[in-house]
Formats: structure tokens, C-alpha cells, sequence
């Protein structure tokens, strides 16, 4: 997807919003008051090719397929830094697409500073919202967990992703959800999908915003 393009989807798609910080050696900036991250500068690096990306076989959810993710926007995974102005933790509902049980969840996520870690939580869909709180407590309402490190750099790549096991039954057409809690010190960013959308919970110090139907969804897959 086109630099240019991809830069002004984030800023009109995102509506009203204002520049909460930026990093001027990174070009990397906070807006939507620092739950979105964009890059207003081409990459340092050549992004890797998209063609021969393995998506999985019958997946019960993917949204990353063979086309990558996009580089230069994403959720803000924060917690502790002025950048972003909170601690925010994203959450995508998706639907499964069929019953079984998972065995790995693949995530584009981007590192940009502080900690190069983070805890992923999958966890059920109470009336349109995760059936945890941002924290992903109560901790029995985790469906599974892990902690995923050594992201790429935000905007360097829109195909690599990092993964950890996860063995839980879902349930075809039912929802659930993924959130991303992000560790102290911190700032990642979860990159967008390139066409998916579908509902959305912003977590702001610890407790939940507003449901957002047909959103951009996190890069994502479950497998």
C-alpha cells in the first residue's frame, strides 16, 4: 500500500483528531489523544515483499491472509510514557469461523519504545465487550494467554508477526476477543489490517471505552 495513502486513510478514516506527541528522530507520532500511532516518514528500511506471506490452512480467524498489514498505523499498545498520554490497551472482537481447538495466535505488532514484550489475551465476548477488563482480570475469564517479544520496529515490515501457543475451544459464529496489555515503560503499536473491520474496545487506564462497531482491526491471526 502506498506511504502516501496509508498516512492519509489513518488521518481521515480516524476522523477529528489532534497530535497528542511525536518523536522527531522517529517520525513516529500519537493521535485520537495517543490511541492511534502513525509514521509521517518513509521507513529507514525496504519493507519486506508481500508475495509468498504463509497464511494458514482453514484458520479460525485471519485478517493478515497473503497480502501483509499495513506498516505505518496502528493501535497504540502503551503504558507509562508521555507519548501516549495513557495506558492503553486495545481489544478486537472477531468471530470464529469455525469449532475446534487453537493452537497459535499471530499478531503484527511493532515495537517503538521502551520494553520489547507484551501479554496477549484471548477471552470471551460479553454483550459486545471483553469478558475481562483491560488488566485481563478476572483471570478466569481468560480463554488462553501469552507473552510475545523481540517485535520488529514499527514501520519496517508489514509481514512479519510474533506468535505464541494458545490452546482453547472455540465455537463457529460465536465472537470473542483479543486484547494486547501492554508492559511498564512501553510503546508498540498494533499494526491495522489492511481491509478488515469489525468492533473494537479502546482500553484507557484500565478501564474500557466505548464500543466501536466496523473499526480497523489489529493484525491478527488464530489458528
Amino acid at each position: 500500500m502506498n506511504k502516501t495513502f496509508v498516512i492519509c486513510f489513518a488521518l481521515l478514516v480516524l476522523g477529528s483528531m489532534t497530535v497528542l506527541a511525536q518523536d522527531n528522530k522517529s517520525g513516529i507520532i500519537h493521535i485520537n489523544g495517543g490511541a492511534t500511532t502513525v509514521v509521517m516518514r518513509p521507513s529507514a528500511q525496504q519493507l519486506a515483499h508481500t508475495k509468498g506471506i504463509d497464511a494458514p490452512t482453514n484458520p479460525f480467524y485471519n485478517n493478515i491472509g497473503t497480502g501483509g498489514y499495513q506498516p505505518y498505523v496502528g493501535y497504540a499498545v502503551c503504558d507509562g510514557l508521555s507519548s501516549c498520554g495513557a495506558e492503553w490497551t486495545p481489544a478486537n472482537q472477531i468471530t470464529s469461523l469455525k469449532t475446534g481447538t487453537t493452537k497459535k495466535i499471530s499478531l503484527g505488532l511493532g515495537f517503538v519504545q521502551g520494553k520489547n514484550r507484551s501479554l496477549v489475551i484471548l477471552t470471551k465476548d460479553c454483550k459486545n465487550m471483553p469478558c475481562t477488563n483491560p488488566d485481563g482480570a478476572p483471570n478466569g475469564k481468560r480463554l488462553c494467554q501469552g507473552t510475545v517479544k523481540n517485535m520488529p520496529i514499527f514501520s519496517d515490515t508489514n509481514t512479519q508477526v510474533v506468535s505464541f501457543k494458545c490452546s482453547t475451544k472455540l465455537t463457529k459464529g460465536k465472537n470473542y476477543w483479543v486484547l494486547i496489555q501492554p508492559p511498564a515503560k512501553s510503546d508498540l503499536a498494533w499494526n491495522f489490517s489492511n481491509s478488515a473491520q469489525a468492533g473494537i474496545m479502546l482500553g484507557d487506564n484500565d478501564s474500557w471505552g466505548t464500543y466501536q462497531s466496523q473499526q480497523p482491526t489489529g493484525a491478527l491471526t488464530i489458528q
